[in-house]
């Protein structure tokens, strides 16, 4: 119902949003390493790896399908769009997963990515803030997710960027 609904214009803007995550990643740490903080890369590194692994751990104990696997029908979700939307449709042409949605692993990291950044530069934060926001929403248009995958992802971030704040702030026991 969503992509019948979108105009082309917004479905390519959906898409560029997605395949921002393939840079989120890379730039995040790029910048971290710039700012000249050795120690504070591992972490940052850490921290993006520690959503990973712990979405990978997540697809084995709850194997849910994302839309494109699920729902009947399928192909006709494959939409039409210009470069971004063909991109993507190349990507899960040849990389598709089937069991791997349940958290969004692309929401949850590029949510981490961002609380890491948000440390080392706020003003660069905003503008990914907001594209980061986009990503988040673009996972149902595109079809890659249901609305739950996204929460649930956002929702795993936000967990462990407690968790690991917390940890941080707790005076180690001698």
């Amino acid at each position: 119902w969503v992509i019948a609904h979108l105009s082309p214009i917004a479905i390519e803007f959906f898409a560029l949003a997605y395949c921002s995550y393939y840079l989120i990643i890379p730039g995040t740490l790029f910048l971290v390493y710039r700012k000249n903080y050795p120690h504070e890369l591992t972490a940052a590194t850490t921290r993006i790896c520690l959503t990973m692994y712990t979405c990978y751990l997540l697809f084995m104990l709850i194997p849910a399908r994302g839309p494109h696997h699920a729902l009947p029908g399928a192909n006709r979700l494959l939409i039409e769009g210009g470069f971004f939307t063909n991109m993507l449709h190349e990507i899960q042409n040849v990389e598709s997963v089937e069991g791997a949605a349940f958290p969004s692993s692309h929401v949850a990291v590029a949510w981490v990515a961002l609380f890491v950044l948000r440390r080392y530069n706020k003003k660069l934060a905003w503008p990914l803030g907001l594209l980061i926001g986009a990503l988040t929403l673009s996972v149902v248009p595109m079809g890659y997710h249901f609305s739950l995958d996204a929460l649930g992802g956002m929702a795993l971030a936000f967990g462990l960027n407690a968790a690991l704040k917390r940890r941080a702030n707790c005076p180690e026991k001698t």
